[in-house]
């Protein structure tokens, strides 16, 4: 697999239907080397639950292997805009039920729209369907809750 747009340190979740163990995976590139996975039986979320955290999602090119799903750039100067809030790069968000949080997701993509997105929670169970937008009372929005926590803040 040879791309020309790969950063400093990158994940791409690749499909690849006749391979085995799984058609799905993910591949690190960084310091010039290649390293991946892939779980027997793996699905694409399994495989997306695996990315680390903090990671920005970058759009495909035409260039790209056609296996490529999805890329997700790690850059430092990205992770650090955030000052005074938790990463979750090496370990997922976990609230502790009760207490009320500002999540941030990074940039995204939802339905047509793109941009940094954001979240105000009151967490009353641990799965993200347990989680109270506080800006609307209800159950967050499903788009919400299929993204990674990228960063997270009690209030």
């Amino acid at each position: 697999m040879t791309n020309s747009n790969i950063a400093a340190e990158t994940w791409v979740v690749i499909h690849a239907p006749g391979r085995l163990p799984s058609p799905f995976a993910a591949l690190r590139y960084a310091d010039g080397r290649t390293y991946g996975y892939a779980l027997e039986g793996a699905t694409y979320e399994l495989v997306r639950q695996q990315l680390p955290q903090g990671g920005v999602r970058r759009e495909r090119m035409g260039t790209d292997d056609p296996t490529i799903v999805e890329f997700w750039d790690y850059l430092d100067e990205q992770q650090m805009t955030l000052e005074g809030y938790t990463y979750t790069r090496d370990h997922p968000f976990v609230p502790t039920v009760g207490l009320s949080y500002e999540l941030h997701y990074g940039y995204v993509t939802i339905a047509s729209g793109s941009g940094f997105a954001t979240a105000l929670i009151r967490a009353d169970g641990l799965d993200s369907s347990q989680w109270i937008d506080l800006d609307t009372d209800k159950p967050l929005e499903p788009a919400f809750r299929a993204l990674v926590v990228q960063a997270y803040k009690p209030l």
